[in-house]
């Protein structure tokens, strides 16, 4: 677009809407580089103002009292000067209301500055609510006067609130992936934050039976508190969840938290070996800065030998993502001691361990869990077995297995649910197992 042709849009536009410097400059945004839409808009000002008047006699009223009226100091100050007569009313910007008004972009500063005191962040972004006839006013104004060259109002106000955010506090910009989301909402004349959760990795031990992973609710009251559950709203008093993410929560002052495990064992099950992974995400914390070291301790202090973590370490949310997904394939290692109601020979063992090597099983959805899982057939690998016998009617068995699979029913056959299993190809009937986990491949 030629030189003459933007300031032949500029007087048009002015001529039936007032705009301050910024939402002019704005109109041609994409012209030019290394000016802001206001030194956009103040350079076209000034060439209008420069054709409007000049010292020898000419003179454009017109075009005065519009660069007047748009609050234009160098055209106030001329009429001052040469004691021009003019009667104009400085109008608010038509596009923007006066938002970018340095004293105005200074209050939603300040406003900003109050809203994020005491968060901890290195990264943010400036987003904005605006009121939809806003929107609609440049879109319509860009269509009357066929403008191709300009940016969105919220482009600039976030990028313009963004720059003094970033000079006063140090932090930088991130558009993908910030820690702090900070919402100017004009619609209601405050700012909102979204924080980003902080999440934390670790392997978890649980040393003793009768713990479950997650908070376990009265199915009866739901939490709330019947005669079934004592009061309690719950079936368990204590979870692993809560081991790990209360100290996690308050070490970071969040608002709550999810813990995300890479599968889960049952009550009566202990998970041994290198430990279950998970991942605690924390909401809305204000400290990202935190000991995990003295977390780890505090935590394990507080399980007193019911359950342990290994280790913990910074993580995000893709990490989410790949330990759920590997909980159904990765495998995992069990150690089963089987009591079985009859003498188990020992060449049956043999025959197990080698017919169960690379084995695919056939698992409908076992009885015990149909209350919350879909009935279907899943298929699952069992990589291989070995088998100690302890007493005549008492084997134990180290199970390599894909993830997803039920190592109980695997054993026990589920009344035929699973096939094949353990219980049938021995010919004997189980009376009872004890299982630990001893191995989460991550």
């Amino acid at each position: 677009m030629a030189g003459e042709d933007i300031i032949g849009k500029s007087i048009e536009i002015l001529k039936r809407y007032n705009l301050c410097d910024s939402c002019l400059g704005r109109q041609f945004a994409l012209l030019g580089s290394g000016l802001t839409n206001r030194e956009r808009g103040r350079a076209i000002k000034t060439i209008l103002l420069m054709k409007a008047f000049s010292p020898s006699g000419s003179r454009d009223e017109t075009m005065l009292k519009l660069l007047c009226e748009s609050n234009f100091e160098p055209a106030l100050r001329l009429i001052s000067t040469y004691g021009i007569q003019l009667r104009y009313e400085v109008k608010p910007c038509y596009l923007c209301s006066d938002f970018f008004k340095e004293e105005n972009l200074e209050k939603w500063v300040k406003k900003i500055l109050d809203k994020i005191n005491g968060i901890e962040f290195e990264s943010f972004q400036v987003g904005c609510r605006l009121n939809p006839s806003l929107l609609t006013r440049e879109e319509d104004l860009r269509t009357l006067f066929k403008l191709e060259y300009g940016e969105s109002l919220k482009t600039e106000i976030n990028r313009e609130l963004g720059k003094r955010i970033h000079k006063v506090t140090g932090k930088h910009h991130n558009a993908k992936s910030p820690d702090l989301l900070i919402i100017v909402d004009l619609t209601i004349d405050d700012v909102v934050l979204e924080v980003k959760p902080l999440y934390i990795y670790g392997r978890y031990r649980k040393l003793v039976r009768g713990i479950p992973q997650n908070i376990w609710f009265c199915p009866h009251c739901w939490g709330k508190g019947c005669q079934k559950c004592k009061g309690t709203g719950r079936l368990y008093p204590e979870s692993i969840e809560e081991y790990i993410s209360i100290p996690l929560v308050e070490a970071a002052k969040g608002t709550g938290y999810k813990f995300h495990g890479a599968g889960r064992e049952d009550v009566d099950v202990r998970t041994l070996g290198s430990g279950r992974p998970f991942v605690v995400e924390i909401k809305n914390p204000r400290k990202r800065k935190i000991n995990l070291n003295e977390i780890l301790k505090r935590i394990n202090e507080n399980a007193k030998g019911k359950v342990e973590v290994l280790l913990l370490k910074f993580s995000d949310k893709k990490t989410v993502r790949r330990i759920k997904k590997l909980a159904e394939i990765s495998a995992k290692t069990y150690r089963a001691l089987v009591v079985f109601k009859g003498i188990v020979k020992p060449e049956k063992l043999k025959e197990l361990e080698d017919f169960f090597k690379n084995k695919v099983v056939s698992q409908r959805t076992p009885k015990r869990v149909l209350h919350r899982r879909a009935d279907k057939i899943r298929k699952k690998t069992v990589f291989n077995v070995k088998t100690k016998q302890i007493a005549d009617n008492i084997v134990e068995f180290m199970i390599k297995c894909q993830g997803g699979l039920y190592v109980k029913e695997l054993i026990t056959g589920d009344e035929g649910r699973t096939e094949p299993n353990f219980s049938e190809f021995l010919g004997l009937e189980v009376e009872s197992i004890t299982l630990d986990v001893m191995g989460v491949e991550d």
